[in-house]
């Protein structure tokens, strides 16, 4: 392959790589730029996390980024299950290592705190785990 082949095609994909951009992205230079950038500036996208975030704080949002979040401005796949306590474990563990029950004790430890989707999904897991012996 010639060098300037070469260089048409890396131009190319940087190109390509470039004018697309996820849902999450688009929605994050639109509707809720300001709402992103004011409840969830520390969190990394990707995964879900950003919409998660901003779901979270849904009655603080701007009636814009509202209404875009209702359209699916930040639509997850369908595919994807719902993590509830997504958001909260980014604002409260995000800095703990998966493992060895370590996020879900670090939850515990800001059970004041989380969100009430985040309690809500604890308390219904809870229910269907059988009592301890």
């Amino acid at each position: 392959m010639t060098n300037t082949m070469q260089i048409s095609l890396t131009t190319l994909a940087l190109a390509c790589a470039v004018a697309w951009q996820p849902p999450v992205a688009q929605a994050q230079g639109g509707a809720c730029a300001a709402d992103v950038k004011k409840f969830c500036a520390d969190v990394k996208p990707g995964e879900d996390r950003v919409r998660s975030c901003l779901a979270s704080h849904r009655a603080e949002l701007s009636e814009p980024c509202r209404k875009a979040l209702d359209a699916g401005g930040f639509a997850k796949p369908k595919q994807r299950p719902q993590r509830p306590c997504a958001a909260d474990v980014e604002r409260f563990c995000k800095d703990v290592h998966p493992g060895e029950g370590r996020v879900l004790k670090c939850l515990d430890a800001h059970a004041a705190e989380l969100s009430a989707a985040c309690m809500a999904h604890r308390a219904k897991v809870a229910a269907r785990k059988p009592a301890a012996q």
